[in-house]
């Protein structure tokens, strides 16, 4: 896909008018790259201090793609989804800060809101009890994303008296985590991928996610929208929408902070209705109207650029 659709694409614009292209893709074109991931951030993220090269060979590909792209300079503007991405894609390729524009992933705050039908509703259909606390935990990378630290939080948090009720949305297999659910699988709810994970987040209390690596999740944003206390690493583009303390906390890679994070939550009701208030409005800063806006003055600058010869 990445060398016989560049070649497709560019031959398919050739001739003029020659559209605007916005690329979110493995394709080395177009004026526009909106950077989903950087590689070379991921492995160094996952790196031993005995492995200093890439494990796979696809790994080495995607490094030399990742390379070229922006080596050669091959789009106008690169789209960065935070401050903190932006820094790294400049540091790591010596890409012109001037070219990379911080837009954000959007949420739809219509879709994704409080709603206490949908919350009983899900809340029946999982045979959890209406007044049960209720964590989710939304990625399709269950080792990533760090579930197992948030089921040995499980645990810990039933030693201590408090039986915490889970709900997981994603496409990765239970059997990934299997060995992790002993003496919890009745409060372990996997849902799969849904079409309509709104009605899970409704149903839950708050989000968590202690990922070893992101750039943005986006499920972070929807969970904030849904009036969900954020409970996430400080990875990537996170910072940019979740404030310590405000909304939910920054938690580690480790089973004791989440289980203590998460036990700081649930026992304060009052406190956690007021993370709940402050995750909305958060959100409010998200909306794809907002993000369109932006990424529609970008357009306009390449078409600027391209009258201007």
């Amino acid at each position: 896909f990445t060398t016989w659709g560049t070649l497709r694409l560019r031959q398919r614009c050739r001739h003029p008018p020659s559209p605007v292209v916005i690329c979110h893709s493995d394709l080395l074109f177009g004026d526009i790259f909106v950077v989903r991931s950087l590689h070379a951030s991921y492995l160094a993220a996952r790196r031993s201090p005995r492995r200093w090269w890439p494990p796979s060979v696809i790994d080495a590909f995607v490094l030399a793609r990742e390379w070229l792209r922006f080596r050669l300079e091959i789009h106008r503007w690169i789209v960065a989804l935070s401050a903190r991405d932006k820094a790294s894609i400049v540091e790591r390729y010596g890409i012109d800060p001037e070219t990379v524009v911080v837009i954000p992933n959007g949420v739809d705050v219509d879709r994704f809101r409080p709603c206490p039908a949908a919350r009983a509703r899900v809340r029946a259909s999982l045979r959890i009890a209406p007044d049960a606390p209720v964590a989710i935990f939304v990625g399709h990378d269950f080792g990533r994303k760090g579930l197992r630290h948030l089921l040995a939080a499980m645990r810990i948090l039933e030693s201590r008296g408090l039986d915490l009720e889970l709900i997981v949305a994603g496409r990765d297999s239970p059997e990934a985590v299997r060995g992790d659910l002993a003496g919890i699988e009745s409060r372990v709810h996997f849902v799969g991928h849904r079409d309509d994970v709104e009605g899970y987040y409704a149903a839950a209390d708050v989000f968590a996610l202690p990922t070893e690596h992101d750039v943005f999740p986006l499920a972070g944003v929807e969970a904030l929208a849904a009036g969900l206390p954020l409970l996430m690493t400080d990875q990537g583009g996170i910072a940019e929408y979740l404030s310590d303390g405000e909304n939910g906390y920054f938690v580690e890679c480790d089973a004791n902070d989440v289980a203590r994070k998460l036990e700081q939550v649930f026992r304060d009701p009052e406190r956690r209705r007021q993370l709940a208030t402050r995750a909305r409005e958060a959100a409010c800063r998200f909306t794809w109207p907002i993000v369109a806006e932006k990424l529609a003055r970008l357009i306009e600058e390449v078409q600027a650029s391209r009258h201007r010869g």
